[in-house]
């Protein structure tokens, strides 16, 4: 089966800090994955960098042909009667660039930080 994303040989840098160096990893429809650790250990940048709303100094991230991505920030606010599903279809359902409906939205892997 075709990795959903996959990154090898990423290299991540801010100023001087090294947040990944040659990381490879391949996430796979099914999948459930859990990122744990302290503030500014690369948590979010590593999710920005599957989801390619961040850059690689260096290594390559792909993800499979037709793949919907869609990433909820972690500093939004919902109700707290919302479960994770409908927290997601309603930022889904007011995101001005999604592509499909939240009705439309099969949940295959969910990263969240």
């Amino acid at each position: 089966m075709k990795p959903l994303i996959s990154a090898s040989q990423v290299t991540k840098t801010f100023s001087d800090k090294t947040l990944f160096e040659e990381l490879t990893l391949s996430i796979k429809e099914g999948d459930h994955l859990g990122l744990i650790g302290p503030n500014g250990a690369g948590k979010s940048t590593l999710i920005q960098i599957l989801t390619r709303q961040t850059d690689v100094d260096e290594g390559v991230v792909t993800q499979k042909k037709g793949l919907f991505i869609h990433r909820v920030n972690q500093t939004a606010h919902y109700s707290k009667d919302l479960n994770l599903r409908e927290a997601i279809e309603e930022d889904l359902a007011s995101s001005s660039n999604s592509r499909t409906k939240p009705d439309e939205i099969e949940l295959t892997c969910l990263l969240y930080t």
